[in-house]
């Protein structure tokens, strides 16, 4: 990363800091691992509840395959019922792929890939980006190769998952962790995209912190505080309409995460008027240029 996002690193990650800062490279190798941890979730919820329903009948069609006499009353099936009977053991067969290993062919993917680099701060068309990430005491902080601060509460997050590489950290969305929700309607294979949101972690990083299960483990009670905490928030602040006094117990309760938000957008706003202040030597020579032509043509 450029050493011209150096003092914004030493005001990041200053509330309450855990662990960190850990600075890395992501590649089209990792964005792949963190795809995977990202729908892998949602893949096997689909191929649970596709066995589940499927079984029963996928028995039957290989039953009816083995001994058709026992099926047909002259002792043969027709052609259409064997290609029925395999068409339904191959679906069966699907979901327990998606159950086992969910395939996600990311040839078709390059968009979110592009997507992921620029959430991330990464120039149009990059194959990696940089970041430098804590995890702090009310969520996960990265600032991004653009100098972004971006902090995420745990309390909005996903149970923590461990790839090969990395510890992972999803942003809880209904819309599209819910698998009865994405049935309803189009969505129930294509759902809505990831936008490269969520935390994570190399793992080579944590070994000093006791290794990367423990670090999962404890990253999983904070998430299931924070998340407890969350919904108890919600219904004061549900509550709030009936009362206006119990909206505040729900601010109460979201208060600390509320401000290490508030600080984080305070950073990127001093960001965007130093960055606005400053001009850089090629900015100068091109408004040189510009002020010359004006001048010539006057």
């Amino acid at each position: 990363m450029a050493d011209k996002y150096k003092p914004l690193w030493e005001t990041a990650g200053s509330v309450g800091v855990w662990l960190g800062p850990f600075g890395f490279t992501v590649d089209s190798d990792g964005f792949r691992e963190l795809f995977h941890a990202e729908n892998d979730r949602y893949m096997r919820v689909l191929g649970f509840v596709g066995c589940v329903f499927c079984t029963p009948y996928a028995v039957l069609c290989f039953l009816m395959l083995v001994n058709p006499r026992r099926f047909a009353n002259d002792g043969r099936l027709r052609a259409v019922d064997v290609l029925c009977s395999l068409a339904f053991i191959a679906l069966w067969l699907f979901f327990v792929l998606l159950l086992v290993a969910p395939p996600l062919p990311l040839t078709t993917r390059r968009a979110q890939e592009a997507a992921f680099m620029k959430y991330h701060g990464g120039a149009a068309g990059a194959s990696e980006v940089g970041v430098r990430v804590w995890l702090c005491r009310y969520g996960f902080e990265e600032v991004t190769a653009s100098g972004v601060v971006v902090r995420l509460p745990y309390a909005l997050m996903r149970r923590p998952v461990l790839s090969r590489r990395f510890l992972f950290m999803g942003v809880r969305s209904a819309g599209r962790d819910s698998a009865l929700w994405n049935s309803v309607g189009v969505n129930w294979v294509f759902r809505p995209d990831w936008d490269g949101s969520g935390g994570f972690v190399p793992r080579s990083c944590l070994d000093g912190a006791g290794g990367a299960r423990v670090v999962r483990r404890r990253v999983a009670r904070v998430v299931r505080s924070g998340r407890w905490r969350y919904r108890r928030a919600c219904v004061w602040a549900w509550l709030g309409r009936l009362r206006g006094s119990w909206a505040d117990r729900g601010l109460a309760l979201m208060g600390p995460e509320l401000e290490w938000l508030e600080q984080g957008e305070r950073l990127n706003r001093e960001r965007a008027r130093s960055a606005a202040k400053t001009t850089t030597p090629q900015n100068a020579k091109e408004a040189g240029a510009v002020a010359l032509e004006v001048g010539g043509a006057q």
